[in-house]
């Protein structure tokens, strides 16, 4: 089964982000959220509606908050987001559909750039049939960006706080691949990068019957 993409909810600065309806089969959740300032990420666990979420990974932009990216399989809708720890959130939830639903992770990947208007993450990409997804936040906010190089479409994008998503709307080719976001102007920021593994496809077998 293809990866597509589902739906994305608006950016939220509460407890309980924005909710999404899920629909679809081999559904992943993922939750990007920004946390409170600090020498580590404050936010140590996430829930979807009770559930716990597993970190893809986390990273600080130089000089200012962390961040850090969440999934689950078979999310249920309407989700009731719950951040353990930090002081501050600013997050988003999406989902995607057609996903491995035991390994839906394949690679990921972190990095900064300082004073600058493009970041770019690579990422190894292991598995046949993946879909490419970069997160990221900026220690400016308000910034537009463009996606390029192996990301092509902007999901969430000009926010206040700073952060921004997008994917490559598509398979992408196994072996480095690498994620761009190029800001209207130069900012700090940092990103996630990481690889979404489809489904395993199922094949049927019919069994030949011969007539003598």
């Amino acid at each position: 089964m293809a990866i597509a993409f589902g739906a994305i909810s608006s950016v939220s600065t509460l407890q309980t982000p924005t909710s999404v309806s899920v629909s679809g089969s081999d559904t992943v959740g993922i939750v990007h959220v920004s946390d409170g300032t600090g020498v580590s990420n404050e936010i140590t666990a996430v829930t979807w509606d009770g559930v716990s979420m597993t970190k893809i990974g986390e990273v600080q932009t130089p000089g200012a908050r962390w961040q850090s990216v969440w999934w689950i399989v078979n999310p249920t809708s309407s989700a009731t987001i719950s951040f353990t720890g930090g002081s501050y959130w600013r997050s988003f939830n999406s989902y995607y559909t057609g996903a491995h639903q035991t390994a839906p992770i394949d690679s990921s990947n972190t990095g900064t750039s300082s004073a600058s208007t493009f970041l770019s993450i690579s990422t190894t990409v292991v598995v046949s049939g993946c879909w490419l997804i970069m997160v990221q936040a900026d220690s400016t906010g308000g910034k537009t960006y463009s996606a390029s190089n192996d990301i092509s479409i902007m999901r969430a994008n000009a926010d206040a706080g700073g952060i921004a998503s997008a994917d490559s709307n598509g398979t992408v080719a196994t072996g480095s691949r690498t994620a761009t976001l190029t800001a209207t102007g130069s900012t700090t920021h940092a990103g996630i990068t990481f690889s979404l593994a489809p489904a395993p496809v199922v094949s049927t077998f019919i069994p030949k019957v011969i007539i003598f």
